[in-house]
């Protein structure tokens, strides 16, 4: 694992590379892609010839490429069938000015776990929508991806190109930027990031073939070429298992850091960052956060436990982003498929957390709070024995603030 060293603070690398498996996880792709894509990205930069800042900023970029697809979640469950992963998986790379295979990944890609009816709807649904929904989508994806990086402290440099990171050369589809255009970070993490699910689909291959048919349309034609040139051993960077260590070696120098203290700001923006999934949740962790904290004071807790169970407390739900958003609208009894993807968030939450030094106890907190002291709660089934304070603090305050706030299945409890 990554760490800081003594007094340096924070290392932002590690608190953004564990918050990229959380987008991972809403995209439904294989673990550690945005990891990929960080590593690739600097070194095509690095081939370009940037240096410096902008080669800082081309990783820091890459890991938070997707950082505001929860912004868009409520609108593509609504045309999928509540299915939104399918669509962040199975829209994430295509060429949208080509309708043809708009249609093929509706038909093979979109509500692969509902019904065949369902199926059908979904896809007609999805199609009907059209430009405008795609357009409301990228910008509701791009505005929030600004907005929460900025708050992690990536810089305005990377801010602003998560404004534009999926934008065409070309201008189609979706608009450019006034006066400049594309950023040039811009330009490299989105060419990298395509070609690379393009590279774990078909190999190396594949992905030049895809770089090389887009050349001018929604690549930069010199960044084409350039791919295009060095695609064979470019993947070859990638090596067997993990790619944490070798992400987290890739940073370029020096090293971002942030002052221990910020990671409050960190944890509270992965609460807005998780809680914007669901209409039904916003601010839902912000106020379990308070609530928690106001219960431990009261229980007289010292102030570095009462930190540790606020900072958990807005982190405790990151696991969500893994759920359909169909299971959130379900205005019913969840069958056991959906059940499981709901016992499941509090694994995700620390598995996710458990990835960064900075983060694991935060982590091991958040990940137990369904937990009940007779054993019957989830993901782990502990009991009473071993269960600290802090970690009943935060059960009880979760279940009272969501019993207080209105689900799709039940209107909000009264106080008392």
């Amino acid at each position: 694992m990554g760490g800081r060293g003594v007094g340096e603070g924070l290392r932002l690398a590690e608190l953004l590379a564990a918050l990229s498996l959380a987008t991972d996880l809403a995209h439904q792709v294989p673990a550690e892609s945005a990891l990929k894509d960080a590593l690739l990205s600097v070194a095509f930069a690095r081939h370009l010839g940037l240096a410096g800042s902008d080669l800082s900023d081309v990783y820091y970029l890459a890991l938070l490429y997707h950082l505001g697809c929860t912004g868009a979640a409520e609108e593509q469950g609504r045309v999928s069938g509540g299915d939104d992963g399918s669509v962040r998986r199975g829209f994430s790379e295509p060429d949208f000015t080509d309708n043809m295979q708009i249609l093929r990944l509706a038909l093979t890609e979109l509500a692969n776990g509902l019904p065949a009816a369902d199926r059908v709807r979904a896809v007609a649904k999805f199609m009907t929508a059209g430009k405008d929904f795609m357009l409301g989508a990228h910008n509701a994806i791009c505005e929030a991806s600004a907005r929460l990086a900025e708050r992690l402290g990536a810089g305005h440099n990377v801010s602003k190109a998560l404004l534009e990171v999926f934008a065409r050369w070309d201008g189609k589809m979706f608009p450019l930027p006034p006066a400049e255009g594309v950023s040039l970070i811009a330009r490299i993490t989105h060419l990298v990031h395509v070609a690379q699910i393009h590279a774990i689909v078909g190999g190396p291959g594949a992905a030049a073939r895809v770089v090389r048919k887009r050349r001018g349309g929604e690549f930069d034609p010199t960044l084409a070429d350039a791919f295009v040139a060095i695609c064979p051993e470019f993947f070859s960077l990638l090596g067997e298992g993990s790619v944490w260590e070798q992400a987290l070696e890739a940073e370029p120098q020096p090293h971002r850091l942030v002052p221990q203290a910020h990671l409050d700001e960190v944890t509270l923006t992965i609460a807005d960052f998780t809680d914007i999934k669901s209409p039904f949740t916003f601010g839902h962790s912000r106020r379990v956060s308070h609530l928690a904290e106001a219960a431990g004071a009261c229980l007289g807790m010292n102030a570095k436990d009462l930190e540790s169970l606020r900072q958990s407390a807005y982190v405790h739900d990151l696991g969500n982003v893994s759920v359909p958003q169909r299971v959130w609208m379900k205005n019913g009894p969840l069958n056991r498929p959906e059940q499981e993807a709901v016992r499941l968030h509090a694994y995700h939450t620390e598995r996710i957390l458990s990835a960064s030094r900075s983060l694991q106890p935060l982590g091991a907190l958040a990940g137990v709070h369904h937990e009940r002291l007779d054993g019957s709660g989830y993901h782990r089934g502990k009991g009473a024995a071993s269960l600290p304070l802090s970690a009943r603090i935060l059960a009880a305050a979760e279940v009272y603030q969501a019993l207080g706030e209105e689900r799709s299945w039940r209107p909000a409890f009264p106080e008392a």
